[in-house]
């Protein structure tokens, strides 16, 4: 459940503000794993419903209740 400003229709900016405050359980710890300043950090594959998020506008994409969101981490450890 995402809440955004002025009561309009949440941005994928929202839900990354809402992952951060209520989902990452140690923010100091995972946010620089998650997160690069406002954004997603390189080597983090978004998708919105099977759809490289940057064709779908990146963070100022609106929601729809029955959107599909995934983050995959295109990083492998040694």
């Amino acid at each position: 459940y995402c809440h955004c400003k002025d009561n309009n229709v949440p941005t994928m900016r929202d839900l990354l503000a809402y992952i951060v405050q209520n989902i990452l359980v140690d923010r100091e710890k995972d946010l620089c794993v998650f997160m690069q300043e406002e954004n997603v950090r390189p080597g983090i594959l978004v998708l919105i419903n099977d759809t490289d998020w940057e064709l779908e506008g990146e963070l100022n994409y609106k929601l729809n209740n029955d959107d599909l969101i995934s983050f995959t981490s295109t990083l492998h450890g040694g």
